[in-house]
């Protein structure tokens, strides 16, 4: 039950939404929008109110052309959005082999997770089994989240030579690049108490 109208304070405007539906905002949490690096495809101000249009009030954005990856990083690009998102916004930072001292700094910073490949793609290079462990232990240490992308390394890139070779460039070929064989070969690598981890 939420407080009686009696004890709320004035309202600056009043809505009548008798016989409407009134419903919370929704939340996107996985969204690529590549600004400040390549705005030309799209913006904060474009995304969000494209987002805004069908009742999104939240973006949770990671993109993998400049990622986040350290937390002076984090500030600038949220210095840089924050003047051009028409809604509320957050970001997931990359877990890479490089920076995972970075990890619960960038946690304390207001980061919502993390996002991680175990297969080099778009530029983030893969983490692979040994280095995936030291990660979870480390995000589980501090109540993280965690977000894997996850297929293997060896056969996205069989499948990417393969690929090449043959010059597909169609809409299936992601399929074929990114494909079930390669999710279901690799989620069994990772033992169950860290496959579920939140």
């Amino acid at each position: 039950a939420g407080p009686r109208e009696d004890n709320l304070p004035a309202a600056a405007r009043t809505i009548d939404a008798r016989g409407l539906a009134v419903l919370p905002g929704l939340i996107d949490g996985h969204v690529h929008i590549a600004d400040p690096d390549i705005p030309e495809r799209e913006d904060f101000t474009s995304g969000s109110a494209a987002a805004v249009s069908n009742g999104t009030t939240t973006l949770i954005e990671h993109h993998h052309s400049l990622p986040v990856k350290d937390v002076a990083f984090l500030r600038q690009k949220a210095t840089a959005v924050s003047s051009r998102s028409l809604i509320d916004f957050g970001f997931l930072a990359h877990a890479q082999p490089d920076n995972l001292d970075e990890l619960e700094p960038l946690w304390r910073a207001g980061i919502y997770g993390f996002k991680i490949f175990t297969c080099a793609l778009h530029g983030a290079p893969a983490v692979h089994s040994h280095v995936m462990l030291d990660l979870f232990r480390r995000v589980a240490a501090f109540d993280g989240y965690c977000l894997v992308h996850c297929e293997d390394d060896r056969i996205t890139a069989a499948n990417e030579a393969q690929l090449k070779r043959e010059g597909r460039v169609d809409g299936a070929s992601v399929s074929a690049w990114r494909s079930l064989e390669a999710e279901m070969v690799n989620l069994p690598l990772y033992p169950p108490r860290y496959r579920f981890m939140k």
